[in-house]
């Protein structure tokens, strides 16, 4: 019998205790001794700084695109373009499915980018271009993020980065020039591409206002741990967050790119995890998981297959010269590189890795940071980053090290009411594996579906 009880899970986790339950895990072995999360009391659980911003930005693409916020915020799609997919519609097809196999087909299919969609992406970050060489003597527009990494979904934002090759340090100016200046030249423009990402970032809001007529007067920006400019353009139906060059962001890109390509049932996984997270409201917003932290729990859980499905980090960086030395769209880089890595020996096909996934993560030891550079993980006592920097790694109720950045927890900023969210859904998901009749095709909210629509009221 399956025993969950959703307030002892929480309360107990909120106390510092051990929190118990039984059930049997993928093996279909008894477990009767689980731990859920280590023993930490809230006050010590950490939020990064961007955490404690005073305003949101809850609402905020709704009055960019409709001009107003409505008084209800609907949840009917896990991306807020209007080519999204409504989660209504989803469903709706993956009901009609046979199999299990076919519904992660279809899932794919419905969900993901098109080449058109490529297409509208690239015009977008062309017609950027126009306007930002009137002011910066040499600057690169590049995408990064879901777009451009191979897990995007359809009306999803674009993330692009402005790259002004300044190499010296930031010129510190007493306000933020206006576009009159640059043109008159009281402000030259070899300063405009030395100024801070705050400053920069502001100016080009002040281009976009001037400049481009397609995009919604309604531009925000957030001054998180890499500042960023968020618009609207209605011309291509795109949400748009523009950022200063964050090496690391590119890197992040370039990885998982590369990953996706090198076994598909990482794409496959972290895109319904993702979606998962999403449509369950612990990924996307500020207080919550972001996107490459749960791609990076897929990572890790594939790396720790009893037969790996994919190598350590440090291995790939060793053999990527696309890492080392390309760039983000250097496709032939990339296609060098898969030529020379070796396929994992795992022959689990993704059905079964996205059931093992859940029992995993209900049976991990969150007292551990996992350490993807090493396909492993070790207890938060012993972990001791090499620091290359200033930054300190902000321990958290989930640690996941930054594989580029080891002084970094890439799941530092979900707030604890989204850890206990992300734990219980696990539970959910679970507690559904083990209900036959959730995995009989026609069945009422069967397969994907089941997992996808959780109803706590009916944890036992």
């Amino acid at each position: 019998m399956l025993l969950f009880r959703r307030t002892r899970l929480l309360l107990n986790y909120a106390s510092g205790q051990s929190t118990y339950c039984k059930f049997k895990n993928y093996n279909g072995v008894q477990v009767d001794r689980i731990s859920l999360f280590y023993k930490h009391p809230i006050s010590q659980i950490s939020t990064l700084p961007i955490l404690l911003k005073e305003h949101t930005t809850k609402g905020w693409k709704y009055k960019a695109r409709d001009g107003q916020i409505p008084a209800e915020l609907p949840r009917n799609a896990c991306e807020e373009g209007k080519d999204a997919i409504p989660h209504t519609v989803l469903v709706s097809e993956l009901q009609k499915c046979s199999s299990v196999s076919s519904q992660i087909d279809t899932f794919c299919s419905m969900l993901s980018l098109t080449p058109k969609d490529i297409e509208n992406r690239n015009a977008f970050c062309q017609s950027l271009e126009e306007p930002l060489s009137i002011y910066f003597p040499n600057f690169r527009i590049t995408q990064f993020g879901s777009g451009t990494n191979g897990l995007g979904f359809k009306g999803c934002d674009a993330d692009v980065s402005l790259q002004t090759f300044n190499d010296g340090d930031y010129v510190i100016l007493k306000e933020i020039p206006s576009l009159s200046s640059v043109k008159n030249g009281t402000v030259s423009r070899e300063t405009l591409s030395r100024m801070t990402p705050r400053y920069t970032l502001n100016f080009i809001a002040k281009i976009l206002r001037e400049h481009c007529p397609d995009v919604n007067k309604s531009i925000l920006y957030i001054n998180a741990r890499v500042p960023i400019l968020r618009f609207y353009n209605s011309k291509y139906d795109i949400f748009c967050d523009l950022s200063c060059e964050h090496k690391f962001s590119l890197l992040n890109t370039m990885l998982l790119r590369l990953l996706c390509n090198l076994d598909e049932r990482f794409a496959i996984l972290a895109k319904i995890i993702r979606y998962w997270g999403k449509y369950g409201g612990f990924v996307g917003d500020i207080e919550n998981f972001n996107s490459y932290a749960f791609s990076l729990l897929v990572v890790h859980f594939l790396q720790t297959r009893s037969q790996p499905a994919l190598p350590s980090i440090q291995e790939i960086i060793q053999k990527s010269e696309y890492l080392r030395k390309g760039n983000v769209a250097d496709t032939l880089l990339l296609e060098k590189d898969l030529k020379i890595m070796s396929l994992s020996n795992n022959d689990k096909t993704t059905e079964e890795l996205l059931r093992e996934f859940f029992f995993y993560f209900s049976t991990f030891d969150f007292s551990r940071v996992m350490l993807l550079y090493s396909s492993s993980s070790i207890p938060k006592d012993l972990f001791k980053p090499k620091k290359t920097s200033e930054e300190k790694f902000e321990f958290g109720a989930v640690n996941i090290q930054d594989p580029f950045r080891h002084s970094f927890n890439v799941s530092g900023g979900a707030s604890y009411e989204s850890c206990k969210e992300f734990m219980f859904n696990v539970l959910l998901a679970c507690q559904a594996y083990q209900n036959d009749a959730l995995w009989t095709p026609q069945t009422e909210n069967w397969g994907l579906c089941s997992i996808f629509d959780q109803h706590p009221g009916s944890v036992q």
